[in-house]
Order: C-alpha cells, then sequence, then structure tokens
C-alpha cells in the first residue's frame, strides 16, 4: 500500500487527478502499470473511498 501511495502522489505531482471518471480511469491504468513494472501489488480491494 505504501508503493501506491508513494506511486499516486507522484502521479498527481507530473499533472494526473482523478475529478472525473475518465481521469480516473487513466490515472489507476498507470498506477497499475508503474506497479506491475516495479513488481509490486496493491494489498487493499478497492472501494468507493479507495478509488
Amino acid at each position: 500500500e505504501i508503493g501506491f501511495l508513494l506511486i499516486h502522489g507522484l502521479l498527481h505531482l507530473y499533472g494526473y487527478d482523478h475529478i472525473d471518471e475518465q481521469d480516473r480511469i487513466a490515472m489507476r491504468a498507470e498506477e497499475e502499470r508503474i506497479l506491475a513494472v516495479l513488481g509490486l501489488g496493491r494489498d487493499v480491494p478497492e472501494t468507493p473511498h479507495n478509488s
């Protein structure tokens, strides 16, 4: 989860956001891509609160 939060924060610094659905989908895809490249997974299931 710490790896995810770090990547999530860095993506915000690079201009990604998740205000609307299309932006959320794009940001999540980039998060997942980076996590996969780094060999990391997300231990917390996605819920409306953490999506």
